[in-house]
């Protein structure tokens, strides 16, 4: 009685696959990834209003099927907002790709996972979609993302973040970062809507409380046009050749090819051991 099933319909697509992909059809443009950006935004704020967090925002737990106007975000990781989280739980934040998206609070030891912790996992997933390439910021531990995201969102300080001293996990950096965020955005993309510049700083401030809501980010002014077109804006990804298909259709002839040659060698009669001929002695001439 206290379980609770989810029923999609077969998806088209994993939005990572899509980003991740080279061919000229799969290519998006960057009205469409904003489009995407928006109904992610929205699907989260749905989980929120419900009290619900996610966790686990990221590309490849988001799904389109055919004319869509929310993305399908698997949730299996979700909890009730301000969840604490456990032993384990909190490894899973703290390797994988999962680290890359992981709020900083909850890198420096914050086990109460909130909806601003969902919000920082949206605004790095929503800048990679949008600049098109690897994620802004990769670290192979949780040190080394601390790092490199001091130096491109700030270092924490009294004046910027001053709760963040008091977590468990917290040192010092070794330098007092200023936030660069911009400066990094645009040189990814020179043309980078300023608007949505000031979005995602919102949305990537180092202290929790400062983050804006996803419900305030929907009302964003450079979300206005979406809000416009909210009722005819739906995504027709029909026009994109379905990569669940072509993963699971690459993948099968190479499966049928070495069963091929298996069956092949389980048939063929058994040879015998090759026997060098000798070579033949010449009879002398009389």
């Amino acid at each position: 009685d206290d379980m609770h099933y989810l029923v999609f319909e077969r998806p088209l697509h994993m939005l990572s696959t899509l980003l991740e992909s080279t061919s000229g059809a799969c290519i998006m443009s960057f009205a469409t990834r904003k489009r995407i950006v928006f109904n992610l935004f929205r699907s989260v704020a749905v989980c929120h209003e419900h009290n619900i967090v996610h966790r686990f925002i990221s590309p490849s737990n988001s799904t389109s099927s055919h004319i869509v106007d929310l993305i399908q975000i698997w949730g299996g990781g979700a909890r009730t907002s301000g969840y604490a989280l456990s032993a384990s739980e909190v490894h899973e934040h703290m390797s994988g790709s999962a680290l890359h998206t992981t709020a900083p609070e909850i890198l420096l030891g914050d086990k109460v996972y909130t909806k601003r912790s969902d919000v920082w996992s949206l605004g790095v997933v929503g800048l990679h979609i949008l600049l098109h390439g690897a994620p802004l910021i990769v670290g192979k531990d949780a040190p080394k993302q601390l790092e490199y995201l001091y130096r491109i969102c700030g270092s924490p300080r009294d004046d910027v973040w001053p709760d963040a001293m008091h977590l468990p996990q917290f040192v010092r950096p070794k330098h007092n970062y200023h936030t660069r965020l911009r400066k990094v955005i645009l040189e990814r993309m020179p043309a980078f809507p300023d608007a949505a510049i000031e979005l995602f700083e919102n949305l990537l401030a180092l202290d929790p409380k400062r983050r804006w809501p996803v419900r305030r980010a929907l009302t964003a002014p450079w979300f206005a046009d979406q809000l416009l077109d909210e009722n005819g804006g739906s995504m027709d990804f029909t026009m994109i050749p379905s990569t669940v298909e072509t993963i699971g259709a690459s993948s099968a002839p190479k499966q049928d090819k070495s069963a091929k040659k298996r069956k092949q060698r389980q048939d063929a009669p058994p040879t015998r051991p090759h026997r060098s001929r000798r070579p033949s002695r010449e009879r002398p001439s009389s």
